[in-house]
């Protein structure tokens, strides 16, 4: 964390789902992109590319195959709570997680059972 630095807090569309050790996020149904938020924080990391292959690999995530990947990485867009939208990189959960690990309130409060 010493080579990132905070844009602030902000939240970007999406489902929030608990998996008891660490959250997940889906992408909103397309009609509901504005409903459903996901809230957290905007990192900006110096010399991202240099540090894609860590966070890929701590996410689960193979570039050379998505399909069998835990996460993916995709685009999204992030809004600050000025309103300023950002593009940044999300990890997508690729599976389908049970209704009942859906955390409502889209803020991830670091251990299961709290939403």
């Amino acid at each position: 964390m010493r080579f990132a630095s905070s844009l602030g807090a902000a939240w970007v569309p999406g489902l929030l789902y608990d998996f008891g050790s660490y959250p997940g996020v889906i992408a909103p149904p397309a009609s509901g992109s504005q409903e459903f938020r996901v809230h957290g924080e905007v990192l900006q990391l110096a010399g991202l590319e240099s540090w894609l292959p860590e966070l890929d690999a701590y996410e689960g995530f193979d570039l050379t195959s998505p399909a069998t990947s835990l996460f993916v990485r995709t685009p999204c867009t992030a809004t600050l709570r000025s309103g300023q939208a950002l593009t940044c990189w999300i990890y997508l959960y690729r599976g389908t997680p049970p209704a009942s690990a859906h955390i409502p309130s889209g803020r991830w409060e670091g251990r299961s059972g709290r939403s």
